[in-house]
């Protein structure tokens, strides 16, 4: 929660560094001490007292407060950003989740949009090309047959490579007969049954599928 108590406390702090300068770092020194209760502790006790008085309702005479206290005071340029920021994300997140390529990733990552996916995609390992067909393919909107023939983009949604009636992400990767071959290697290196799911979980085996893709060369046209 962002609060204006921050100002409060820079100031205390300006005012401790100010008294430092004017009196030399010699004769001056401050000690600030953290206690867990407000009990056996005068000023303490006081300012508890007081804090419960102002909660319920009390208020003091504008003259007698110290001038920092006679203004309204404005809330710390860095908290409001950080307050800002983190509502942006959020909103961005439950929008995105909502989304038909947001419903379609939770049936991969139910934590979509995960960090462990936006650090893979957006990460150093992959070039631009191959971070780009990896968020295609989680979001299904990949020049493939079975997507390009809804806009009439192509004549058939038949996959090219071996007949099959419709091209999707999942015969393209795991089921295609005529890539067999190249898919191998990816097979050999993950333990039990191909899914998208378990793939991205893993960078060993989401490089290994960039491999495959490439080996397909399915989309150097």
């Amino acid at each position: 929660m962002v609060t204006p108590s921050q100002q409060i406390v820079l100031k205390f702090l300006k005012a401790a560094a100010s008294i430092q300068k004017s009196r030399g770092t010699t004769k001056y020194s401050l000690t600030l001490r953290w206690t867990a209760g407000h009990v056996g502790i005068a000023g303490n006790e006081r300012a508890d007292k007081e804090a419960k008085a102002a909660a319920a309702g009390t208020t003091t005479d504008k003259k007698l407060l110290p001038p920092l206290l006679r203004r309204k005071l404005t809330i710390n340029p860095a908290a409001l950003k950080r307050k800002h920021n983190k509502t942006i994300k959020e909103k961005w997140k439950d929008e995105w989740r909502k989304s038909p390529r947001g419903t379609k990733m939770t049936t991969i990552d139910v934590t979509t949009p995960s960090d462990t996916l936006l650090k893979l995609i957006s990460g150093s390992k992959f070039t631009r090309n191959a971070s780009s067909l990896l968020t295609q393919i989680c979001t299904g909107h990949i020049p493939l047959n079975g997507y390009l023939y809804k806009f009439k983009r192509v004549d058939s949604p038949r996959c090219p490579a071996c007949g099959a009636a419709v091209e999707t992400v999942q015969h393209f990767l795991f089921t295609c007969r005529s890539y067999a071959y190249m898919r191998w290697p990816l097979e050999q290196k993950c333990k039990g049954p191909l899914t998208l799911k378990k793939i991205l979980s893993d960078h060993k085996l989401t490089a290994q599928l960039i491999n495959y893709i490439d080996a397909t060369e399915r989309f150097n046209h």
